[in-house]
């Protein structure tokens, strides 16, 4: 019988299902690093097109304060998983998701000039 402390051995998710015999570009890690940097472009371009806009309508902050909220968690999860590709992924991510917050709220609340 496994002890305890082998049977959650944190190297067992690295090694799963033969993903330490792939070619390492192609890893699982490198695949959700890559989905989480093209997740970070796809929220650059919403703060791109709200500095465009200056104006926030038929949007919740609190989504997007969620799906932050979830980032800075996998900013804990993935290191401690040795993912370092979705650690960093991961972290561009959040960084973007806060300059986005901090977007919409400047622009909801704070902004005084023409819509557009």
């Amino acid at each position: 019988m496994e002890s305890f402390g082998k049977m959650y051995d944190r190297s067992l998710i690295t090694s799963y299902a033969g993903y330490d015999r792939m070619n390492p570009m192609l890893t699982p890690d490198m695949i959700n690093g890559t989905i989480e940097l093209c997740g970070a472009l796809f929220v650059l371009n919403y703060c791109r097109v709200l500095l465009k806009d200056k104006h926030v309508a038929g949007l919740s902050i609190l989504s997007t304060i969620f799906f932050f909220g979830w980032g800075i968690w996998n900013c804990v999860f993935y290191p401690y998983y040795n993912l370092w590709a979705s650690f960093m992924g991961g972290v561009v991510i959040c960084a973007s998701n806060s300059w986005y917050i901090y977007l919409l709220t400047y622009y909801k609340y704070f902004f005084k000039g023409k819509h557009a």
